[in-house]
């Protein structure tokens, strides 16, 4: 990660005679921020998106006053602390949303991979156009890609191409682009991905939901859904070390 220290916020931490807090700025953070503590010292490290370097005076003392916080346990903290962090956040939250940030900019062109959705037995817009129209109503865009080979994580992503359209870009994980995968599992991490379009992530109380009640009734919907979780189970990790025995597979 990029990040250098940052002289405004010492000028703050300065004023409000803080002791033990470092500020750093990070050029790949967009809309999230973090604290550090040293198990030695204590000492406090903030790391901040880069375009927050400007702020108001009160968005920097409301960071500052989130990372000086007590850190424990979420169970053992006490409401008061949880109140005055879900208002600190908030306040920064609904700054950064004003300033309307761009999401990062990509290296990933359309057009090339349109040309690379066919594995060895699926092709990968076939599967998200027969999903669309079947479960979302033809609803949803997004341009598709396969993972590393035998890679296990298959995700989602916004991304804004180079002429500044923004696009959402699923990948699924390699181990999925084997002849051995069945119909049904291809299909349903494909509707697992989508749906993170269909039901995006969100904040509440302070923590970043993915997997919220919703998208988990809905995940439910999918009509193959417990059939693939326990083929993941038995065969997933299994594929995946037979696949980085085998140098190639014929398609």
């Amino acid at each position: 990660m990029v990040a250098k220290q940052d002289s405004e916020y010492d000028k703050v931490i300065d004023l409000k005679n803080i002791k033990g807090l470092t500020v750093f700025l990070s050029s790949r953070m967009r809309k999230s921020w973090h604290v550090k503590i040293s198990r030695l010292s204590g000492h406090r490290t903030l790391t901040i998106p880069s375009y927050l370097e400007n702020a108001p005076d009160e968005i920097k003392a409301a960071l500052i006053d989130w990372a000086l916080l007590p850190i424990s346990n979420r169970r053992k903290e006490s409401s008061l602390v949880r109140k005055s962090k879900a208002n600190l956040e908030h306040r920064i939250q609904t700054y950064i949303k004003e300033l309307n940030i761009p999401l990062r900019s990509t290296s990933v062109k359309p057009e090339v991979l349109e040309k690379r959705t066919m594995g060895c037995k699926f092709d990968l817009r076939s599967i998200f156009e027969s999903i669309n129209n079947k479960y979302f109503d033809g609803s949803l865009r997004a341009l598709l890609r396969w993972g590393s080979r035998s890679s296990l994580t298959s995700y989602q992503s916004s991304r804004v191409a180079a002429d500044g359209t923004g696009f959402h870009l699923i990948t699924i994980a390699g181990v999925y682009n084997h002849p051995d995968v069945p119909q049904f599992a291809i299909e349903a991490v494909m509707y697992h991905e989508m749906l993170h379009i269909a039901v995006p992530p969100y904040r509440k109380n302070g923590r970043h939901v993915i997997h919220g009640p919703e998208f988990k009734r809905c995940e439910r919907m999918f009509e193959h859904y417990e059939q693939w979780r326990d083929w993941e189970k038995r065969s997933l990790r299994t594929l995946a070390r037979k696949m980085r025995r085998v140098p190639e597979f014929s398609s």
